[in-house]
């Protein structure tokens, strides 16, 4: 049985920088509260396989919520309401790197907030072997703990 950490991680651009005993991450993906959906994350239609701790934190005035590993989760850089999505990294799809970043053309994103839960959705893109632009619509849905 999976025992609680008390534990604060702090992640810049999905990795690891610093953890500190005050904060609880033992919150792990596996319901979605008023959605029947049991994928967290669903990426050109189709369910990732992301699953792990959820991890949400502020970190030099940015908040982030990231799920999984470095190896296959995502983290998405947010307005702690939901007001704005700044940034998301969501993994390799297909073998394209797929990512959202404010701003950029032909990419969007927004949030809704309830209680604890953020609904992300958005269209992200990358770049494919061939070095054509993928775009691809992304949907996110997790629970801070």
């Amino acid at each position: 049985m999976l025992q609680r950490q008390q534990v604060r991680t702090v992640i810049q651009l999905g990795h690891v920088v610093q953890r500190s005993p005050e904060f609880d991450i033992g919150a792990r993906v596996e319901h979605y509260p008023g959605s029947s959906r049991t994928d967290p994350v669903i990426i050109g239609g189709q369910p990732q396989n992301v699953s792990g701790p959820v991890v949400c934190s502020t970190n030099a005035g940015r908040f982030s919520i990231a799920v999984g590993d470095m190896a296959t989760g995502i983290i998405v850089g947010l307005e702690p309401d939901g007001s704005v999505v700044h940034s998301a990294g969501l993994g390799t799809v297909d073998g394209v790197v797929m990512s959202f970043t404010e701003g950029v053309p032909d990419e969007n994103a927004s949030a809704t907030k309830t209680d604890n839960s953020y609904h992300i959705t958005g269209v992200a893109s990358g770049v494919d072997n061939a070095g054509q632009q993928v775009h691809k619509p992304f949907e996110v849905d997790v629970t801070c703990p």
